[in-house]
C-alpha cells in the first residue's frame, strides 16, 4: 500500500512530534527512491496543532523530498 494522505488535525502535536513526522515522511521517500518508485503522497493536513518553529526544518525537508505535494 502507498501513503496518499496524512491528516493529523487538532491533536496537540508539538515541535518534537512534528520532527518525528517529518523524519518518518523523509524515510518513506528514501524507501521510494531505493525501490525506484515515485512518491504517492499528495496531501498533508496538520492544522490546529502546536508545531511551532521547532519542526519547520524537518517538515520542509520531507515536503521537498516528496516533490508533488
Amino acid at each position: 500500500y502507498y501513503l496518499n494522505t496524512v491528516i493529523i488535525n487538532n491533536c496537540g502535536l508539538g515541535p518534537q512530534g512534528g520532527q518525528i513526522i517529518g523524519k518518518a515522511l523523509l524515510s518513506c521517500q528514501e524507501a521510494n527512491i531505493t525501490a525506484d518508485r515515485p512518491s504517492s503522497l499528495r496531501c498533508i493536513e496538520m492544522g490546529r496543532n502546536r508545531l511551532e518553529n521547532g519542526s519547520a526544518a524537518s517538515l520542509a525537508a520531507a515536503f521537498s523530498a516528496h516533490g508533488l505535494l
